[in-house]
């Protein structure tokens, strides 16, 4: 099972065709953006998951917004459940 590390509010960007998701073309799997608040003393990595009220999302991408410390962007996978 999951354990909750954090709950709180975030921003969430669909991807689009616009001009700021063609510069992340790097990261051509993720098909979301999260930007949320940083929280002292959790440390947000790759090896996490955003669970939230339409899916799971397995994080691609981590940065500190304008390297200020005060918010964290995400980008992320959306995990479709696979049928065994």
């Amino acid at each position: 099972g999951d354990t909750v590390l954090a709950s709180m509010r975030a921003y969430k960007e669909d991807r689009h065709g616009n001009e700021r998701w063609a510069n992340r073309a790097v990261f051509s799997m993720a098909t979301e953006l999260f930007r949320f608040r940083k929280m002292p003393g959790l440390a947000v990595t790759t090896s996490h998951f955003i669970v939230c009220e339409d899916g799971r999302y397995r994080i691609h991408s981590v940065e500190d917004v304008k390297g200020r410390g005060m918010y964290i962007e995400v980008l992320a996978e959306k995990e479709e459940p696979t049928v065994r």
